[in-house]
């Protein structure tokens, strides 16, 4: 099983950290992981033209080959930061590619403003559109407030459950 855990804030202390902190070592227990930090390699920005080129870019290759992708990302402004955005778009560019096979999406937010539902229709609509499925329990948000403590649990579970809807045993 390998699973691509993306981080989509610049902050590696805050509070999308810890979701991958919690995410990457509960995965760590059902396969192959990779975190990648949009902010440390930014996915190019979208042109408004998709070039097709035969050579994938490191995102592109790395989606294609995940069986899970789960991101982690904060809100900016009731939706989700631009360099994500521009990840989308990315591995847009290489759709057809996407149809091979079903892969399965989960989704942490970390929305101290609110904010959270607009990054599920950011995320969720166009990445099923590339055949990822959000898994069971796979959408978990925390406002920052004790409350929302519930969603450690959540995302430390969440591999296992995407490692049992795309079929791979121990």
């Amino acid at each position: 099983m390998k699973y691509l855990v993306l981080n989509a804030s610049p902050n590696q202390d805050g509070g999308t950290a810890k979701f991958v902190k919690a995410f990457r070592e509960a995965a760590e227990k059902h396969g192959e992981v990779r975190v990648m930090n949009l902010h440390e390699n930014p996915p190019r920005f979208s042109k408004g033209a998709t070039t097709r080129d035969s050579n994938f870019t490191e995102y592109q290759q790395e989606a294609l080959d995940c069986d899970a992708l789960f991101i982690a990302t904060p809100t900016y402004w009731f939706n989700v930061p631009a360099i994500l955005k521009a990840f989308l778009e990315e591995i847009d560019e290489v759709d057809e590619k996407f149809y091979t096979r079903p892969r399965v999406l989960g989704i942490a937010v970390y929305a101290p403003q609110g904010g959270e539902l607009g990054v599920a229709s950011a995320l969720v609509f166009p990445l099923n559109h590339l055949k990822f499925a959000l898994v069971e329990e796979g959408y978990i948000f925390h406002r920052g407030i004790a409350v929302d403590d519930w969603a450690w649990e959540d995302i430390a579970r969440m591999p296992e459950r995407m490692k049992r809807v795309v079929g791979l045993h121990d």
